[in-house]
């Protein structure tokens, strides 16, 4: 029982001191509305996927989930945060991961990419996932107000918005190049 106790206080600071980093990394970042105008067009051979967690809770706040291509990390995203990346267009099954080397399991993200278009994959820890003993049961489902279907891992969901959906949740948030 002491053990377990203290390998929760040491997780609460580390989870600390990645939540000051988060803050340290997002104070410099211009917001997505005012560095929109200047990011570069997106090249004619490539397809752009924006991703972020508009997440202001406190779950999963110090933890960064890492997206993957095979073993390549091709970005990471932290609460209150906005990504992109250019991708070469096709079929991928992008990994999105706990970045604590303590994950349960990675999320697998189908995607099919084509040239010239924008995609806006909305990530974060599922907030709804009932904890029982140290098994998550994910929940995941539709949601109401859009149609955007919601897919949950054992511990991540994604769901790829519209562009006018993402656009109401990533104005303020700051654009990490």
């Amino acid at each position: 029982m002491k053990k377990t106790a203290l390998l929760l206080s040491a997780l609460g600071l580390l989870a600390g001191c990645a939540s000051s980093q988060e803050v340290l990394l997002h104070q410099s970042g211009q917001n997505y509305a005012e560095a929109a105008e200047t990011l570069p067009p997106i090249p004619n051979d490539k397809a752009r996927v924006y991703f972020f967690r508009a997440t202001k809770g406190r779950m999963g706040a110090a933890v960064a989930i890492k997206v993957k291509n095979g073993e390549e990390v091709l970005t990471a995203v932290y609460n209150q945060s906005v990504r992109y990346i250019d991708q070469t267009p096709g079929e991928y099954e992008l990994i999105l991961e706990n970045s604590f080397a303590m994950a349960f399991s990675p999320t697998h993200m189908p995607i099919t990419l084509q040239a010239g278009q924008e995609y806006f994959v909305e990530t974060g820890f599922d907030s709804s996932m009932l904890m029982t003993g140290l098994m998550y049961i994910p929940l995941g489902g539709t949601r109401p107000q859009t149609g955007a279907k919601v897919t949950c891992g054992l511990e991540i969901c994604w769901a790829i918005e519209s562009r006018e959906e993402a656009m109401s949740k990533i104005q303020s948030l700051p654009l990490d190049l």
